[in-house]
Parts: structure tokens; sequence; C-alpha cells
């Protein structure tokens, strides 16, 4: 196909040994009834064989770029420095567009007089090949900061102008929740315009990254992921205190240490379950954090027993 000098739309996928998933990830690119659009894919690394994947995809809008493995911040960032597009737009190896995904930000974007903004949609999340809509609080949609707060949006469903990347990119010690953390700040300082449309979709299966990752180093994932959202906060304290109230931000941040507390029960590891509780927020919304706390403490003797009998309490 014919190289368009004014390339619209860059797609950046960050990879790293998923040569097996990526081809779904690409194809949804190749479907889209938009045309006008580039592919940058950043091999973080790989050892398995993604490139022969990759280059087996004969369509010269494909742009392969491999580099030493430093993970999935500076990848995205690579991908950044490389793309040509007035919009970038970020895809995980394993989820997929759906086929009017860019004719539909295409759409928005001419719509809408602000050229340098940021444009999100709705997502699916598919598992076991089953698709289901998320619950959007409709009620916040003309609030982006407090819509994407609660929805604890990633960056996946989103085309935002290459001047605002030039200004805001992924922080490479926020190894989980970069996203979240990117997005954010973006909505913090351009203005973001909601797509009411389904048009991307996130795949969970067991060996999802973060999810693997999580399971073999919970401890450190936890603290990084606690780390990210308080670096988050503490760093944009005013701009985020203008759309949220301090309960709403606390919800958040309880949210994920009962996560991680569930987690610490699971694992057996009673001592950082009881660190994890220490930080709960109790400036929160009361029904909510009483909630949590209930729940820590009516399993709490379950996995203890459990894990006494198998000889792994902690």
């Amino acid at each position: 196909m014919k190289k368009n000098l004014n390339i619209l739309f860059s797609v950046i996928i960050p990879t790293y040994n998923r040569a097996e998933i990526i081809g779904r990830a690409i194809e949804s690119v190749l479907a889209q009834t938009y045309q006008n659009w580039e592919l940058i894919i950043v091999d973080d690394g790989s050892t398995d064989n993604t490139r022969e994947i990759v280059e087996s995809y004969k369509d010269e809008r494909i742009r392969y770029f491999w580099k030493e493995n430093e993970e999935r911040s500076i990848a995205r960032n690579f991908g950044i420095d490389k793309a040509k597009g007035a919009y970038i737009s970020f895809l995980d190896d394993d989820d997929y567009y759906l086929p009017e995904f860019l004719t539909t930000f295409h759409k928005s974007i001419i719509e809408n007089t602000i050229p340098v903004a940021a444009f999100t949609c709705f997502e699916y999340t598919e598992n076991n090949g089953v698709k289901s809509k998320n619950n959007i609080p409709v009620s916040l949609l003309n609030n982006p900061v407090r819509f994407l707060w609660e929805m604890q949006t990633s960056i996946r469903p989103f085309a935002i102008h290459k001047d605002i990347l030039k200004e805001e990119k992924f922080k490479p010690e926020c190894k989980y929740g970069q996203d979240f953390h990117l997005a954010i700040r973006i909505a913090l300082k351009y203005k973001v315009f909601i797509i009411e449309e389904y048009l991307s979709v996130n795949k969970i299966h067991t060996e999802q990254g973060t999810q693997s990752k999580f399971k073999r180093n919970y401890r450190t994932n936890a603290e990084l992921s606690l780390m990210c959202i308080n670096n988050l906060v503490i760093e944009n304290s005013n701009q985020i205190k203008e759309h949220l109230t301090i309960p709403k931000i606390n919800d958040l941040i309880n949210h994920k240490i009962y996560g991680f507390a569930s987690a610490s029960m699971k694992y057996c590891d009673f001592r950082y379950l009881f660190s994890l509780i220490k930080g709960i927020k109790l400036n929160s919304s009361p029904g909510i954090t009483a909630y949590y706390l209930f729940s820590i403490a009516l399993r709490m003797p379950f996995y203890l027993i459990k894990c006494i009998f198998a000889g792994n309490e902690g």
C-alpha cells in the first residue's frame, strides 16, 4: 500500500515474548475501516519468534522495532518518539480494536474544534470468548477526570494528540498503574472527549502479563502499584482536588489496598496483610471502607485455618 505522508493515527503495540497471541492485535488494526494509520510494534527484547510473526504481515504501514528489555513504560515512550501520526493510540498485544475504532475517533476529532485534545471510548472486557460491557457511570460523563478515576482507566481506549505526548509521557518508575497515571495527568491538563461507544476489547486470560507477574512477586508489585497512585495524588494534589473530593481519592487507594490484602490472605502472608491494613485511609466513604474491613475480617479465619493446615501461615 502506498504510504500516506500525512498519517493521522499512530497505533503503538509494546510486546515481549507474545508471538503466539500478538497476531489478533495486529489483525484488528489491519481490519480498521479507517485506513490512514501506521502501526508501530515495539519489541521489548523478545527472545521468541515475535519478529517473524510481525514480518509475516506484508503491509508497509507496519513498523517493527526491537530494543533491549526495559519494561512497558519505556517501550511505549520509545514508540511515541518514533510515531509520525497526529494522534497516538496504544494497544496491548493481548487486546484488540473493533473495526470502527479509528473511524469513530476520526469522526469525533472532526466534530470537535479543539485539535490538541485526547479522545477516549468505552471498552468491552472479554473472558473466555465472552464480551461484557463495563458498568459506565453515565452521570459522570461531563467530568472526565472523575469518570476516568472511577473507571480506573487504562490507556487502551484513547487517541491522544502528539503534542500532548511531547509533554506527558509514561513514568518508567510506575511499573503498575502507569496507564492510569498518564491518563489522569492528561485529563487534568487537557480537554478529554468521551465517545459513548464500545470500540475496544480488553481480553482477560491466565497468561496476562500483570496478573502472572503479580502472582510471582505480589509484595513488590503491590508496593509499586500503591507507590504509583500515591505519587499521582501527591504530585497533582491541587488539580485533582478540583475534580474529586478527598474521600473519593482515598476510596481508590483503599480499593487497591483491599485487593492486595485479599491476595495476601490467599498466599498466607498475614504479616503483609496487617501492614496493608494499616495503610487504609479512614477519610473515605464510610460504607465502602467498612465493607472492605468487614470482608477482610470475615474471611481471615478461613484463610488462617487453611494456611495452618497447609503449613504456610506467615
